[in-house]
Order: C-alpha cells, then structure tokens, then sequence
C-alpha cells in the first residue's frame, strides 16, 4: 500500500498506537508516488508516519546527526527509544541512546546513558531500559556489549552479561519479563559457546553472570565474523529469531520458532538465503531477508539466474519435517520440525544504498498491518522507495491479482473429433490468493461455457483441461480463458482458434496416477491427476489389494487390518486406451484402551482389557480391583497419585471413565483427574473438584502451567454416586482439549463444558492416558475410597 518514501535506508521500525516510526540513514521524506527528488521535505535519519493512511506525520522532524539502527517503546507507549551511531540530537548531545516522550515529540531531558560506540537493540521495560550493541563501556563504567540502565534517571544497574566475540545486534524480552534472549555475532556468552555461539539467554534481574539454557543454539551456529543472529522477536508465547551466514562460522540464514521455558526448538525454516529480521503476527511469521530457495520446506526451488523472494511469510503452527538439503555449502536440517510457506509473494526489488544490494532489512506489524523498511525502491513493480505497508484483506485494496495474462498465459486447443475441442492451459497464480477460478469463453457466446477451480502457487503450476462438446464439423473457433481471485481481478489469456476436425488420429494411451493418504484404517485415494495426451478420461477403476474395488476419480476405502496393501488406479480414455499404476499403501489401527476391571487384583491395578499394564504412580498397597472397579483407598491425605497406561500413544484422544467417592468429602477438596495425554512428567488432563460442606463439583483443564480453564458444572455430589468424565486432546501446536462431567443416568452433555487450547512443547507429541486422584492437606474422614469403572479410550472423530 501507498506509502512515506525515504532517500537512503531503514533500518528498524516500532508502531505505538497508530503511528510507525522509522530510523536509518537518510535525509529526505517524500509521499508515495513522488519520484526520487520530487515534493521532498527534510527528515535526518529518523521519522513517523500514520499507519492508516501512510501520510508522514509533519509535526514529528527530529534532527539525528548519525545513522539509527534501533528503535523500541516503552510498554505503557509513553516512551520511544533510540540507538545508532549517533552524538547529537536536535543540538543536544546524546551518546548513541536517547529517548522521546511520545506525546511531545520532544527528548527526555534525564536519560543520557554514554555507551563509548553503536548501539543495534533495545528492549525497554516501564522501569528498565536494556540494550545491546558494539560498546565497550558506559562512562567509565565497564560493559562488554550489553548494559541495562534505569528509565527514571539513566542510572547504569548491576546487570552485566558478557557478549564476547561480536556484536550484539537483537534482544527480546520473555512475555514473563523475567529473562532476555540475546542474538548477534558474538562466539561466547557469559563465557560459554553452547549456549553463547550467537544466541545467548539471561535473567532480565541480577548482575546477568549466568547464561540461562538456550538449547537452540546447540543446532543453530551463527556468530563470528561472518554469520550471525539477526532477528529475535516474542509473540507473547514463542520467540522467533533469524540469521544471516555469508562464509565460514555459521549454519542457518533462515528463521526458527523456540520455546521461552527453555529455548528448545519449535521449528525451523531453513531457505536458503540471509534473513535479516521476523514479525510473528496473526498466527503468522513474516520474513525480510533475500531468500531464494525454500526446496528443503517443500517451497519454491533454486533457479538460474537466481531469483530473491525478499518477503515471505511461514505459518506458526509446525507442518512436518524438513528435507534433506542437497545444495553445497549449507547445512542439512533433514527430520526437523518446519513451518507450512504460505502464499505472500510480494515483489520487492535490492535497492543500492548500502551497496548490499538488499531490498528491505527490517520488517513489523500489528493485527492489520505489516510494514516493511529498506533500501528497496520499488514493491510489486511500482515505485516505492525505503518503505511500504502491507494490509489485511478486510481493509486492503485488493487490487493485486493474477499475474500471468495474454501471450504469458497461453491456451492450446485441439480438435481430435467432428464435433469437440480439447482445451488445455497451465495455470496462473497471485501474489496473495492460493485459489484461483477459471472461466472458458468461446466466441459468439457471452457467458462462459465453463467455470473451475484450481490452486496454485509460481512455483507450483499444474495444467488445466476443458473439452468443448457439441460442436459444427469443420468450423473455427476461438476460445479464451479467464483467470480471477477472490476479490474479482481477472488476467486473460491469448485467444487460440481452432477447427473442428472430422478423423481423429491413432489413440494416444492414458497416463494413470493418484495420490493416496490415511487416517486409521481408511485410504483416500484420489486420481484426478491423471491425463491423457489426445482426449479425456472416462473411467476410473480402483483395486484396495483385498479384494474390494471402487470408481470414480476420488474414493476411500476401510480396511479391516492394520498392513501394507497394493493400491492400483486403471484408467482409460475416451477411446478405450487403457494404463495402470499401482502404489503400495499402508494403514494403521488406532490405538485403543479400555477397562472394565472385571478381575482381581492387590497392590496395584493389573493389566487393562486392552491398553496393555498399568504404570503407577504413589502407594502401591493404596490400589486394588475387585467388585468391577479399580479402586484406591487413602487412610490419609496424600500427593497427586495416577495410573497411567503407557503402552497407549496417541495425539489424537476421546478418554471416558466412570468415578465414584466412597465417604463423604470433608475438610478439603477431593480431586479425580483423567489424563488425555501423557508425556514422562507432563500431562493434559480434565479434573473433577469436589469441594467440602457444599459437594459442588467443579471441572477444570490442567496443563503442566496449571488450570487453563474451569467452570462450575451446576451438579453437587452425593456419596456413593458415579460421574462419568470424558476429556478430548486432539492435535498438536496446539493441542484442542475439552471436557464434560455428567452423574449417572442422566444423559451425557451435548455441549462441553469446558474448553482450552495450549502448546506446552512437552507434549506435542503421541502420550499415553491413565487416572489420578489427589485430596487436600485438610481433608478429614478417612479412609477414602476413589473408585474407577468403565475406562474407554480411542481416537476423536
């Protein structure tokens, strides 16, 4: 979208409120659509503008005698932080670091820390200000590239990690506010590599002498003289961080998603290519950097001469693994856990300012924009110079759409009948809209003869076919096909014209394939990809390898057991020409568990029915079976107690049992818990609280940060009566968990009473289901027996 232009190079940008705000090195603003030299106003290095509308804001024309690198705010927007090279602003001496008061416009007068050289990041709190850089010392005081001084004053606090090595060039700060991801080219941090090779954790409190586990970084190697850590942003739950690698001392110039617990890896998008900053937003990750192959993610190839995609986009969610990497030079990342590329092909060109020939370095946002900064001076071929705006679809123009038309979106028509015309096109694609439709045209015909569908993407095209039956013997037609989006731009192609013919030529034999894929026991096979040179298909033939078949382009099949079978798709064409594929397909039963406790046991609980052992947790003369329940009788208050099922793994859960109190509850609450999913020590699971005096119950969702959701079920618990609890944990990152509690012989809820998603690293993964119970330190009116029946578990539908 129209925006502000520059004359030189943006370097960061922070939005407060409505207004961005944009540092680098330049001297002149000029509106969208002025060229270079036109309708100019000054700004020195630093200016806003109005997110809306794009306008620059005249009353905000700071004077910055040297280049800004960084810029932040405050929490409370009251603040906007400054870093670069710097000595003076507006006159007034300012050491590389200065502050503004956002609603004047004008320097805070208390805030001069004195870092001795350039400052590249800042994370602000309302009380501390800490930044990182290429510094030496602050006054006299010594620092080794990162320091934290107090807002109020400027006052140097204790905190004092050591970045060695290298500079520091990124920060951000945990959404607890108690710790600080640090990235740059340093090779140790706060003495170490591993963590402190170009990413480095710390306590946000304390003197930072003591790095904090980053396990990332024992796979991601950037730092040095010529790689390093660009980019580390939070998005209130993950962070997200990129680097650049040009030479020995480095591994990845793509972008990664990690947990704040502990730096683990989430995921990692390693297209090839330097990425210089991230903006995670509306479930998205936006990149600027100069990618020009994402292969080893199942996105667009190398080609030559090389092509840079200088904006992409990754979804936050993980979408398989990573492949492997077969280009020299980089590092292979096979089996890793990756984003989905989603399709956000902006066309941003390198600018030549910094001699880099980068185009943007620099990018962020907020719920309905994202805005880039750079040297580029053109986006999707329209001259746009240092900065650009990108919008939602609900408030975009939408005037951008497919972009292949006329002789670059060519039609091929043959007539291989009297009386048919066989149309075929390669598909288009949008720089932002994945579907695309398609409406056939022929001549004397004002309404199209045929409207499709299809998705593509530039580097995913794939050809589309239309036969025209009902034609005149030895008549010219002329057909076109139109290309639209969503929002009604339309690209049309060339017009072909071709005349019907009265013999055929000798039949060209069918080419048969088909994709196939799974879920339990039941195949989904689908044959539509299948062509034929010189006509159509006409037949479809399946064989599922046990004896069962089927027709049609699409069809599914349940098999009655877990195996490998020989799917084979025979097709045949218009003229009766025939051709086989065959695939081998396997399929997997859904793990099940269920209990009906129908035996006898002592000092624990047995074996399932199905599900394999029980593995417990707590005292084992507690638990027994006997009577059809499993039971466990407490003579006191004990700890969180379970038995799990471990031999049962899965991701996707629908866990039922049936629970009962054999005393009244007093004194304290009394929990009984069903785990949908398990890993080692973590657990999802649906609680039941029964609460003393009252008995109302109350149900809750547990993860290992505690309760992420709860309700009071409107139900009170009588001794000696049976609930039945049913819990669901579908799916991963996140995971979708759900719960309901009803007593017996009433009919089960058809609503769930409580619901929650949640990403807990620790189990994104297949976990095993079991039951707990655990009673309050208070509890009076032993023993207390908990007993279980009816355990069923299987997969959601």
């Amino acid at each position: 979208m129209p925006t502000v232009q520059i004359d030189g190079v943006v370097w960061s940008e922070v939005i407060i409120g409505n207004t961005v705000y944009a540092g680098g090195e330049f001297t002149t603003a000029r509106p969208a659509g002025s060229p270079l030299g036109v309708n100019t106003v000054p700004r020195s290095n630093l200016l806003a503008f109005d997110l809306t509308t794009g306008n620059l804001i005249t009353t905000f024309a700071p004077t910055v005698n040297g280049a800004v690198r960084t810029l932040a705010a405050s929490p409370d927007g009251t603040r906007l932080y400054v870093g670069g090279l710097f000595t003076q602003i507006n006159g007034v001496n300012r050491y590389r670091i200065a502050a503004f008061n956002v609603s004047t416009g004008t320097l805070v007068s208390g805030f001069v820390p004195k870092p001795n050289y350039r400052v590249n990041a800042i994370v602000a709190t309302n009380d501390t200000v800490y930044f990182g850089g290429s510094f030496g010392a602050l006054g006299s005081i010594t620092r080794y590239n990162l320091a934290a001084v107090a807002a109020s004053n400027a006052a140097v606090l204790p905190w004092a990690p050591v970045a060695a090595g290298g500079a520091v060039a990124t920060m951000a700060l945990s959404p607890d506010g108690s710790k600080l991801a640090i990235g740059g080219q340093f090779t140790t941090f706060d003495g170490g590599s591993n963590p402190g090779y170009g990413l480095g954790m710390v306590s946000a409190t304390g003197d930072g002498s003591v790095a904090l586990p980053f396990v990332v970084n024992s796979l991601i190697r950037d730092g040095g003289a010529n790689a390093g850590i660009q980019s580390l942003v939070s998005d209130g739950d993950s962070l997200y961080g990129s680097g650049f690698v040009f030479g020995s001392g480095g591994n990845m110039e793509g972008s990664f998603r990690a947990s704040w617990v502990d730096g683990s890896l989430i995921w990692i998008e390693d297209c090839h290519g330097d990425t210089y900053s991230v903006y995670p937003g509306n479930g998205l990750e936006y990149v600027a950097g100069h990618p020009h192959t994402c292969a080893t993610i199942g996105g667009f190839p190398e080609v030559n001469p090389r092509v840079n995609h200088r904006a992409l986009a990754f979804t936050k969610y993980v979408d398989g693994t990573v492949s492997r990497n077969t280009a020299n030079g980089y590092y292979n990342y096979q089996g890793k856990p990756k984003p989905d590329l989603v399709n956000f092909f902006p066309t941003i060109n390198a600018g030549t300012y910094t001699g880099q020939q980068q185009g943007p370095w620099f990018v962020t946002g907020n719920s309905q924009y994202v805005v880039y900064g750079g040297e580029f001076t053109a986006v999707n071929e329209t001259a746009q110079q240092g900065l650009v705006r990108f919008a939602v679809s609900s408030i975009a123009p939408n005037k951008d759409g497919p972009q292949l038309s006329d002789t670059a979106f060519p039609v091929t028509a043959n007539s291989f009948s009297s009386s048919s015309v066989k149309l075929s096109w390669t598909t288009n694609w949008d720089r932002d809209n994945e579907v695309l439709g398609y409406k056939v045209f022929r001549s004397g015909t004002v309404a199209p003869i045929a409207t499709l569908t299809k998705n593509s993407r530039f580097y995913q095209l794939s050809t589309m076919t239309f036969t025209d039956t009902g034609r005149t013997p030895g008549t010219a037609y002329t057909y076109t096909v139109q290309a639209s989006d969503p929002f009604g731009n339309v690209a049309t192609s060339a017009p072909v014209t071709v005349t019907t013919q009265g013999t055929a030529p000798t039949n060209q034999l069918p080419t048969a394939s088909f994709t196939a894929s799974t879920s339990d026991l039941t195949a989904s096979v689908d044959g539509s990809g299948s062509t034929d040179p010189d006509g159509w298909i006409t037949n479809w033939a399946w064989d599922f390898g046990d004896g069962t078949t089927a027709s049609g382009a699409t069809a599914s099949h349940s098999y009655a057991a877990s195996g490998t079978y020989p799917v084979a798709l025979t097709v045949t064409d218009n003229s009766g020409g025939t051709n086989t594929v065959t695939q081998q397909v396997t399929v997997t039963a859904a793990a099940t568990a269920s209990d009906a406790f129908g035996r006898t046991v002592t000092g624990g609980w047995g074996a399932a029915d199905v599900g394999g052992s029980y593995t417990l947790s707590g005292t084992a003369s507690y638990f027994a079976v006997g009577n059809g329940v499993g039971s466990v009788t407490l003579p006191k208050a004990v700890g969180y107690m379970t038995q799990k099922l471990t031999q049962y793994s899965a991701t996707n859960t629908d866990a039922t049992v049936t629970a009962s109190l054999g005393a009244p509850v007093a004194g304290g609450n009394a929990y009984v818990s069903l785990i949908a999913r398990t890993v080692s020590t973590s657990e999802y699971l649906a609680r039941v609280v029964v609460a003393p005096t009252t008995n109302a119950i109350t149900l809750q969702l547990l993860s290992p940060a505690g309760t992420i959701a709860g309700k009071a079920s409107g139900l009170s618990y009588v001794t000696g009566q049976k609930l039945h609890i049913r819990v669901q944990a579908v799916g991963t990152a996140p995971t979708t968990l759900r719960a309901r509690v009803w007593v017996d012989g009433t009919p089960e809820p058809t609503t769930w009473l409580v619901t929650a998603t949640d990403s807990t690293a620790a189990l994104q993964g297949p976990g095993a289901v079991g039951v707990g119970v655990y009673l309050g330190s208070t509890t009076t009116g032993f023993p207390q027996t908990i007993s279980f029946d009816d355990l069923a578990v299987g997969p959601a539908n």
